[in-house]
C-alpha cells in the first residue's frame, strides 16, 4: 500500500486505516531525510548497515502478531511490586503451576513482521549502547502508563523497585542511579509526572521565561545537570479530555524541547495506547479477596480485526447511551496527526487556528532543528488485552506484562542509534 492510497483510505476510514499506514507514512516521508544525509564512509557494506539500522528504527512494530513462549516468560522474569498498592497483586499472589509455571501475561513474544530483530532488554548491551551514544540519563516524561514503563525498564535492567521505591508514592519521582558492569558508566533515570494539560502548558511556559515552575522544571534541570546526553522517552494523551487539549499539550513538549540544546538529548516520543473494553478480571469483586488461586486466562487478541471489531462495538453503545466516559477511540487519530506533525506532513484532524497559527515554525520536530524518533509500540500494544489490572481498571498493567515490551522497543532503537554512531 503506497503513501498515496493510504492518505485516500485515511480520508474514508482514518481510525482503522492508521494502523496499516501510519507507521508507513511516518516512513515515507521521514526517508527523504534519510536518502539527503552525506556519507564519507568508504566501505559500501557500512552504508548497507546504516541503511538497515535506520530503516528497522522507524519500521519495527508496523505489523505483527503474538505467539506464547514459556521461556521468553523464564528468561525475563522479575519480581515486581508497583507502587500502587494494587499494581502488584497479580504477580504477588499467583501460584505457579506445571501447566503455567509463570503467569499467562507475561509468556507472550512479539513476532515482527519486519526483518527488524527486537532485542529483549540486556543490561550489558544497554550500557554499551548508551556509552557509544554518550548518554549517562534516561528521563521519562508522562502519566501513570510512562511510570509503568519505566518499572518495566529498569526492572528488565535487573533493578526491580524495592524499598521506598517500591512502595512510595513520591519515592519514584526521584533520582535514580545504576552502575554498568565492567564500567565505571553511570547511567541515571528521572520519572517526571505530567499529566494534566496544564502540566504540559506550564512546561513551555517554564522554559520560555526561564522559570523553575515546581515539578515540570525539574526535567530541564535534570538535563542540565550532565555534560553528557540525556534520552528523553515522553508520552502524553490519557489525561487529554479533547482533540484541542491534546494537540496544545503536544505542541506544548515540542515548544519546550525547541529550548533544549540538540546535542544534549536523544529523543524518543511514545504513543499513547488506549485500554481494552474487553479485559478480565471484570468483575466487581475486591482485588484483594479476589482468589488468585485461578489464573486469568486471557488471550491477545489474534489480529487487528478482532481488536477493531471490539472498539467499534463499544463507541456504538457509546453513542446510544453517553454513558462511558473513555476517549480511548480518539488515540489512533492523536498518534496519527502527532508523528506527521513531528515530521512537517501538516496532516490535520480539524481546522482548530488555535492551535496551529503559532506553530508552523514547530514543524520538522522543533524549530532548532531537534529529531524526535517514534517509538512504535501502538501496533502491537493494542493487541495486549490480556495482562490489564481489571476490576474495572482496564488502561494500566500489572508487572510484569504488556509495558516490558514498550522497553524492549526502546532497547531495540538505542541499539540501532548506537550502531549508526559507530
Amino acid at each position: 500500500m503506497d503513501s498515496f492510497e493510504c492518505k485516500a483510505k485515511q480520508q474514508r476510514q482514518p481510525q482503522k486505516v492508521a494502523m496499516q499506514c501510519g507507521v508507513l507514512l511516518f516512513f515515507v516521508f521521514l526517508n527523504p531525510w534519510f536518502s539527503q544525509k552525506s556519507f564519507s564512509y568508504q566501505s559500501i557494506e557500512k552504508q548497507h548497515i546504516l541503511q538497515k539500522y535506520n530503516s528497522c528504527l522507524y519500521q519495527r512494530g508496523m505489523s505483527g502478531h503474538w505467539v506464547q513462549d514459556w521461556e521468553y516468560a523464564n528468561r525475563t522474569d522479575y519480581r515486581n511490586h508497583g507502587s500502587y498498592s494494587d499494581w502488584h497483586l497479580a504477580d504477588q499472589n499467583f501460584t505457579s503451576t506445571k501447566s503455567q509455571p509463570f503467569r499467562l501475561a507475561t509468556s507472550y513474544r512479539w513476532v515482527d513482521d519486519s526483518n527488524c530483530p527486537i532485542h529483549e532488554v540486556d543490561l550489558q548491551e544497554f550500557c554499551n549502547a548508551c556509552l557509544s551514544l554518550q548518554i549517562n540519563q534516561i528521563l521519562i516524561m508522562g502519566d501513570s502508563l510512562s511510570i509503568e514503563f519505566t518499572q518495566a525498564l529498569q526492572s528488565l535492567l535487573g533493578f526491580p523497585p524495592i524499598g521506598r521505591r517500591a512502595t512510595g508514592f513520591n519515592a519514584r519521582f526521584q533520582p535514580w542511579t545504576m552502575k554498568c558492569p565492567a564500567s565505571n558508566h553511570l547511567i541515571t533515570f528521572l520519572m517526571v509526572r505530567l499529566s494534566q494539560i496544564t502540566d504540559w502548558e506550564n512546561l513551555a511556559k517554564q522554559a520560555r521565561e526561564q522559570q523553575n515552575i515546581t515539578v515540570v522544571g525539574r526535567a530541564q534541570e535534570f538535563i542540565n545537570s550532565s555534560n553528557n546526553k540525556t534520552a528523553i522517552i515522553a508520552n502524553l494523551g490519557s489525561w487529554m479530555q479533547t482533540t484541542r487539549e491534546y494537540k496544545l499539550g503536544f505542541m506544548s513538549f515540542l515548544e519546550w524541547l525547541s529550548y533544549l540544546e540538540p546535542n544534549k538529548v536523544v529523543t524518543f516520543w511514545r504513543p499513547t495506547i488506549p485500554g481494552h473494553f474487553d479485559c478480565l478480571p471484570a468483575t466487581s469483586e475486591e482485588k484483594t479477596s479476589f482468589d488468585w488461586k485461578h489464573p486469568v486466562v486471557q488471550e491477545p487478541y489474534k489480529n487487528y480485526s478482532e481488536y477493531y471489531q471490539i472498539m467499534d462495538e463499544r463507541n456504538q453503545t457509546k453513542q446510544l447511551t453517553g454513558l462511558d466516559t473513555h476517549r480511548w477511540e480518539l488515540f489512533e487519530s492523536w498518534n496519527t496527526w502527532t508523528y506527521e506533525k513531528l515530521h512537517g506532513v501538516h496532516y490535520q484532524l480539524d481546522h482548530d487556528d488555535n492551535i496551529n497559527k503559532d506553530s508552523s515554525n514547530l514543524n520538522d520536530s522543533a524549530k532548532n532543528g531537534q529529531k524526535v524518533y517514534w517509538l512504535n509500540i501502538f501496533n502491537s500494544s493494542v493487541l495486549r488485552r490480556d495482562g490489564h489490572v481489571g476490576f474495572g481498571d482496564c488502561l494500566h498493567y500489572y508487572l510484569p506484562g504488556p509495558p516490558d515490551w514498550w522497553a524492549h522497543f526502546f532497547h531495540s532503537a538505542l541499539l540501532d542509534l548506537a550502531h549508526t554512531n559507530t
